[in-house]
Parts: structure tokens; C-alpha cells; sequence
């Protein structure tokens, strides 16, 4: 039996000309057909290929079988079922894999766990049995008692547990044996599992969890065809949902698509197209990867649920960089460079519908030699699109395309980081970028307020931007000199505001955000928490984002207008009673085009109290509400 940690090279260039996959769970069907069955949990496919799986309890396997529907195969050394996991618990089985037909086979395995109950504790983090059992893989088979399994050394837990080999036709592995055990010690662990210490499972039930194998064979690349062994050359490797891989110290030279756990490490990655089509969990570390065409992207991240995680990745491409469509990809460090020979478009970061990419840190260029390419840095395309910039370092533009591009819907959010262009239309409320005297803007937080005085002087200066550190303020916006913009930046619901009576002048703000903060009623005053007048500007637009209003008896926002305005409440939430009228009230009597737009809002009122409240309400004005918000007119349209 050959085993390894890292994939044979010889594996990468392989096709998979047949899949035989066995997912096996405790008490599941588990058998080997010539065709396709499906059977519970299981799905098991055969063709050419003959594999078959084999156990025992004995290093010897003189009493060997072969797995079956109503095989368990991780039991205690007498063979029967652990119902009750603690720490010094042993679980084992000895493994055999069989090829019986002709056909070379690459076979890699892993284990299926599931149905675990778990223990939470009062910061809601929760653990179960993955977070305590260690694996050992013994060459030649294990049996033994406690001791034994302790002497052992445990390489793996239950996600990262992989296997891989070759067999010939018609030949068997050496014996293997698979350990699961609970080591037993003074460790955070086994003190968070006690069940005698206060500590209850989910369900109330005891701890379990169900065990079994994922074994999966493809085709060796030498095996001929009629005519010789080249048919399959160019072919992918497709990881399989519920299978591992763990690629280490290695050199690739195929494309992967991972449907299941994808582990890179220390491994240089090259092909001609995309190296990497992500659908499942992949994490790729101290890694080079190169595309050497024009036409793709270094990696695609394409499932809904996929996330890809790049740490200390050095990618270089002559197409695009980093693609991500549904899911989630997080690039912590390393470098992207595209020297695009595209005549099409191709970006070194592309997020399309429903994608989320969030950049930590790197170093980013679009190369310096084809700046007459089309090509921008950051690109959010459709709706839900959203990239997050936290640092790193952008050089040089393409001259033909902006730098970033939101289209769509599609949202760029910079918080930081170094950029070669400016990219202050991009950067997040109550951060700024500044250029230095390297030619370069940095994006950093715009320092918090945190007393009257400052805050004062900050208006008067004519300052766009506010930020407010925690704490209480009292800001009587009428008297604030004119400006084009105003924004307001609170850190939380511990930032607290008064406003007294926003009643706008019609020069004075066109557009107005105020995010992030406790919006509290002036005291003494009768009017609501936050009163637009009947002046704000025309075709202005006034935001309100993650805000708090607790009613005391009258409206948390109170709109009178009379000129074309927009107004977004965003995300906030209206607690207690705000009196006879709504949360939000609406008053328009001239028939102008006044839009109110209610998204993602949480209204923790009476009953009786209404959300959204609308009066004297003429033709011109729109009221676009999330479903299920509770809406009055006293006067329809």
C-alpha cells in the first residue's frame, strides 16, 4: 500500500473517466452495485472500474468482510455501537481497499460525519464532537486498548482526515487502520463537554455523532485507451461533494473543480485556463497560481454557498484575476497581477450577482505594459454584488476603463488601503482618503468627536463629514451653515443624538446622511425625534441607516414636504410607542414628487401603533415599503 499526504502529480493530469463514490453513514445502506444505485444517503456509481471495501476489527483480517447495508464501521473493540462519547472514548476500524477489476485506479477517502448534536455556552458559540475527536491512521491496522490509542499520534480531526493511493488491478492495499479517539486531559475541551458540569447538549440528549467513510477511485492516467494514453491528458480533477482534498508541496498543472473541501498548501498551480472553479470550500495558502490565456479568470468562485480563502496567494494572470459569483471569497494576502491580452474586458477582481468579496491586504496591478487594455481593479456587477476593501495596495490603472466600476446594483466599499488613482468616490461614510506625497492615497477612519466643543468647531468649519465617538450629543441642524453635503457618522447605538427640529433651509443641505446612532427626542420639545421641514432642498436626498428611535409619544421621523425630495430609512429600528401617528410619518400637500423608501426596517411597536402613517397625502408622491410593513393613509391619494 502506497499512502501519501500530498496528490501525486500523476493524479492532476488524470480524467475522471469513472467516479465510484460511497458515502456511508452509521445505520445507512451501504453496498457496491455495476450501475448506479441510490439508497438513503448513499449514492453509489460504478462502471469499468471494480473496487471493493473491506473491514475487520483485527490487524490480521483473518475474520475480514467486505462492508455491507448493515455494516458500523467505527465501534469499540468488541464491535459495538458508542452511544455514550467521552473523553478516553476509542473508536476504530481496519480498512482494506480492494481492486478487483484490471483497470489502475487512484483512490483518495475521507470520513462523512453528521447528525451531531452540539453544547452552547452564554456568547452563543457552540461546540460539538468535529471539535474534540482527533484522528491517527496506523499503517498495517490497530488493536489495542486505551493505552495503545493514546501512544498514537493524531495527524487529523474529522474534517481534514484524507487518504490517497494507487492500486493495480487486482490487488489490495495493506491493512488500515483509522483511530477516533477522545484524548482525555485538563484541556478547554473536555471541560466543555462535561456533561456533569452544568453543561446540556442541544436536545438534552447525550453527545453523537454518526461516523463513516467518503471513498472515491478515478482512473490512472497511464491506462490506455485503443489507441494510446493521451485521450484523457487534458482533463479537469472534479472534487466530489462530501469528499476532502488536501494538496500539499506540490506541483499542479491541471484545472480543479471543487464540489467538496479543498485544501492548497505550499503548491505552485499553473494551466492554461482557469485553475480553480470553486463550488464548495476551498482555502489556498502559501500558493503560486498562474493562468497563461487571456480568456478566463485565475479562479472562479460560483456556488451559493461557496467560500474561498486566499492567504499568502501570489497569482498572475495574461486573462482576469479573481472571480467571485454567489458566495463568498476572502483574499487576506499575497498579490493578483493581469496583464491582459483580452481584447474583452477582464478585471483583476470581478464579483457578479449575489458575490461577496472582501480584500484584507496585497499587492494589486493591473501590469504597467498593457495599461491600453480594458481592465479595471475592482468590478461589482448585479445586484447583491458587493466588494469590501480593508487594505492593500493598488497601482497603476488601465487608461481605457475606471478603476472601479459598480454596476447594476453592484456595490465598492473602501475602508482602507493604499491606491495609485483616487478612490474617495468609493470610500465608506466616516473614513477619507488622502494623498501622500508618494503619489498615493490612503484610506483611513476620520478621527471621532467625542466632546460639545469639537463638534461645534467641526460645523462651523464647514466639515462634510462628522464622526461621533460614543457618547451624548445635541445638534440643532438649523443653525449649521451651508454646504452641499452633510454626513454623520455615529459608532453604534451608544452614539446618542438630539436633534433640535430639523426644519431645513432650502440652501442648506441637498443631501444629508445621518447612520450608525441612538436618535433621541430634544428634551422639552413636543416635535418628533427627527422632523424634515418643508424646505430641504429640491432633488435632494436625505439618508437615515442603522439608527435606533425608542418612542416617547410622538413620531421617530416626520416628514413635511413640499419640494421633490428623496428620503431613505435604511435598516433601522423603532422601538416602544411613537403616539397616535406612525413611527413614520408622511405629510405631502402639494402633489410634488416626494419618494419614501422603507427597506430592511424592525418597528418593535404596540399593536395598536402604526409604522408607517400617511396624511394629506396628494398625487406625485411614492411610499416603497418592505412587505408586511404596516401602512395608514388618512387622506388617500
Amino acid at each position: 500500500m502506497k499512502r501519501k499526504n500530498a496528490t501525486r502529480s500523476a493524479l492532476f493530469t488524470s480524467i475522471i473517466s469513472l467516479l465510484l463514490c460511497v458515502s456511508m453513514l452509521v445505520g445507512t445502506t451501504f453496498a457496491w452495485f455495476t450501475d448506479e444505485v441510490k439508497s438513503g444517503t448513499n449514492v453509489i456509481a460504478a462502471g469499468n472500474l471494480d473496487v471493493e471495501l473491506y473491514y475487520s476489527k483485527n490487524k490480521d483480517f483473518a475474520d475480514e468482510k467486505k462492508v455491507d447495508g448493515q455494516t458500523l464501521l467505527f465501534t469499540d473493540k468488541d464491535g459495538n455501537e458508542i452511544k455514550n462519547w467521552e473523553p478516553g472514548v476509542v473508536a476504530y476500524t481496519n480498512l482494506q481497499v480492494a481492486n478487483v477489476g484490471t483497470l489502475a485506479l487512484t483512490y483518495r477517502m475521507s470520513l462523512a460525519f453528521g447528525n451531531m448534536n452540539y453544547v452552547e455556552y452564554p456568547d452563543g458559540s457552540k461546540y460539538d464532537l468535529s471539535d474534540a475527536l482527533k484522528v491517527a491512521i496506523v499503517e498495517g491496522g490497530f488493536e489495542g486498548n486505551r493505552d495503545a490509542a493514546h501512544a498514537l499520534v493524531y495527524d487529523y480531526d474529522l474534517d481534514s482526515f484524507h487518504l490517497e493511493g494507487e492500486l493495480e488491478g487486482d490487488t489490495k492495499t495493506e491493512t488500515i487502520g483509522v483511530v477516533i479517539y477522545w484524548e482525555p486531559g485538563d484541556d478547554a475541551h473536555d471541560n466543555l463537554f462535561n456533561m456533569n458540569n452544568g453543561k446540556t447538549t442541544s436536545d438534552g440528549e447525550p453527545l453523537r455523532v454518526e461516523l463513516g467513510i467518503n471513498l472515491f477511485a478515478t482512473q490512472e492516467e497511464y491506462e490506455n485507451d485503443s489507441f494510446d494514453n493521451t485521450y484523457d491528458e487534458a482533463a479537469d480533477i472534479v472534487i466530489r461533494a462530501g469528499e476532502t482534498v488536501r494538496i500539499e508541496d506540490a506541483t499542479v498543472t491541471e484545472s480543479y473543480e471543487n464540489n467538496g473541501t479543498l485544501i492548497i498548501e505550499n503548491s505552485t498551480m499553473t494551466h492554461n485556463g482557469t485553475v480553480l472553479l470553486n463550488n464548495g470550500s476551498a482555502t489556498v495558502t502559501d500558493t503560486t497560481m498562474e493562468m497563461t490565456d487571456g480568456t478566463g479568470y485565475i479562479t472562479n468562485s460560483r456556488g451559493d454557498d461557496s467560500v474561498t480563502i486566499f492567504e499568502n496567494v501570489d497569482a498572475t494572470s495574461t486573462g482576469g484575476g479573481i472571480n467571485v459569483w454567489n458566495g463568498e471569497a476572502i483574499f487576506k494576502s499575497g498579490s493578483v497581477t493581469t496583464n491582459s491580452t483580452s481584447t474583452n474586458p477582464r478585471h483583476v477582481f470581478y464579483v457578479a450577482t449575489g458575490g461577496v468579496l472582501t480584500i484584507e491586504d496585497g499587492e494589486f496591478t493591473f501590469s504597467p505594459t498593457n495599461l491600453t487594455r480594458k481592465g479595471s481593479y475592482l468590478v461589482a456587477h448585479g445586484a447583491g454584488a458587493t466588494i469590501y476593501v480593508k487594505g492593500g495596495t493598488f497601482h497603476k490603472a488601465s487608461t481605457r476603463t475606471a478603476p472601479v466600476q459598480e454596476l447594476e446594483g453592484g456595490k465598492v466599499i473602501i475602508t482602507g488601503g493604499k491606491f495609485a488613482w483616487d478612490p474617495s468616490q468609493w470610500v465608506a461614510l466616516g473614513y477619507k482618503a488622502e494623498k501622500g506625497t508618494d503619489g498615493y492615497w490612503t484610506v483611513a477612519p476620520i478621527p471621532a468627536i467625542d466632546n460639545a466643543a469639537d463638534l461645534k468647531d467641526a460645523l462651523d468649519a464647514g466639515n462634510k463629514t462628522i464622526v461621533l465617538a460614543a457618547g451624548y450629543y445635541e445638534i440643532d441642524l438649523y443653525s449649521i451653515s451651508e454646504r452641499d453635503t452633510l454626513n454623520i457618522v455615529g459608532q453604534g447605538a451608544e452614539t446618542e443624538i438630539a436633534f433640535n427640529n430639523l426644519q431645513v433651509r432650502a440652501s442648506q443641505f441637498k443631501n444629508l446622511t445621518i447612520s450608525n446612532c441612538t436618535i433621541e427626542r430634544m428634551p422639552n420639545k413636543s416635535w418628533g425625534h427627527l422632523v424634515f421641514g418643508s424646505s430641504t432642498q429640491a432633488g435632494g436626498v436625505y439618508t437615515i441607516s442603522n439608527c435606533v428611535f425608542n418612542g416617547v409619544g410622538s413620531q421617530g421621523i416626520y416628514i413635511n414636504q413640499n419640494v421633490e425630495a428623496t428620503f431613505n430609512i435604511e435598516n433601522c429600528t423603532f422601538n416602544g410607542d411613537f403616539g397616535g401617528e406612525g413611527a413614520i410619518t408622511i405629510q405631502n400637500n402639494d402633489g410634488v414628487n416626494v419618494t419614501v423608501n422603507v427597506t430592511g426596517c424592525s418597528f418593535n411597536v404596540p399593536t395598536t401603533s402604526h409604522e408607517v402613517y400617511v396624511l394629506y397625502a396628494y398625487n406625485g408622491w411614492t411610499l416603497n415599503a418592505d412587505e408586511g410593513v404596516k401602512v395608514i393613509w388618512k387622506t388617500n391619494p
